[in-house]
């Protein structure tokens, strides 16, 4: 990339700026290929301090996955919330929700459905998987072609069995999956301490606001110490937190692989190289093939 354009973007902000964003898209990947992530924050900040800039490089470069989240997570988290009020447990109680479920918005129903997961894939909280290097996803691919090919067997354990069967420690291991996953905080904290107490930890969401009513003012995720804002949209913070794993090339955290395969696999339709676990193919089953 030309050194007087990248410092352009590197020293301005603005539609200009956004404009040539989308222009340079390739270019940039070279630099995210061949540069380390400390090295990428410093010369391209515009992606991390700009809404929508992480998404603006993955949509340009894979058209037909661009809005997968908006087209088919509003759906799937609907069914995830009834998939677990199918299995018999009361996760009102579970997370304290003082709200009617009847009456969320798609933006509540939709963070409510990713705290699940966690919750509807038992194999989470019992064991860590190895993280392996993803793959480019193949152009064209669709979510509901892939739901229809996984298990469509019902899950053998049902979500009322898992949580109230296991040990304090394997709830606090679910815990910990969420917090990975998803970290909920109040309006009043300080993003810069969120950081600071988690150096070294993987890309995740971080939601300021109230769990009880599920009322968020604000989202952004917090990738390589920098927390890149996504205004009051769960949607966005949801798309740009997956899209960032595969802009960077990072794996997905251990801790919750499983939950962000089930996203790529059933929400995305991407064709993975790396094996999934029965219980996400179940899940992928119950949950998209409903979907549409």
């Amino acid at each position: 990339m030309d050194k007087d354009l990248l410092l352009y973007m590197k020293t301005n902000m603005g539609e200009a700026v956004a404009g040539m964003m989308r222009e340079t898209v390739f270019e940039r990947r070279t630099i995210i290929r061949t540069k380390s992530l400390s090295e990428v924050t410093q010369l391209t900040p515009r992606l991390f301090d700009m809404e929508g800039m992480i998404c603006n490089d993955f949509n340009l470069r894979h058209p037909s996955l661009s809005m997968m989240i908006y087209k088919n997570w509003p759906t799937a988290a609907n069914n995830l919330i009834a998939y677990a009020e199918e299995s018999g447990h009361s996760f009102k109680k579970l997370f304290g929700l003082e709200i009617c479920v009847t009456t969320l918005t798609d933006e509540q129903q939709g963070i409510l459905g990713l705290t699940l997961l966690p919750y509807l894939l038992p194999l989470c909280g019992r064991k860590s998987f190895p993280s392996k290097r993803l793959y480019e996803p193949e152009e064209g691919s669709a979510s509901t072609n892939v739901a229809r090919k996984s298990a469509r067997g019902k899950a053998t354990t049902k979500f009322s069995e898992y949580v109230g069967s296991k040990t304090q420690k394997t709830c606090k291991a679910t815990e910990d999956i969420i917090d990975n996953f998803i970290l909920i905080k109040p309006s009043s904290t300080e993003v810069a301490s969120v950081i600071a107490e988690n150096k070294g930890r993987s890309t995740f969401i971080l939601a300021l606001g109230t769990k009880p009513n599920l009322a968020f003012t604000e989202y952004f995720v917090i990738f390589q110490n920098v927390a890149v804002p996504c205004a009051s949209s769960f949607f966005l913070a949801l798309d740009t937190c997956f899209k960032a794993f595969h802009v960077f090339k990072l794996d997905y955290p251990k801790e919750c692989r499983q939950c962000w395969l089930f996203l790529d696999h059933g929400i995305f339709g991407r064709s993975l190289k790396n094996s999934v676990s029965p219980a996400v193919r179940s899940l992928i089953g119950q949950i998209c093939s409903r979907i549409n």
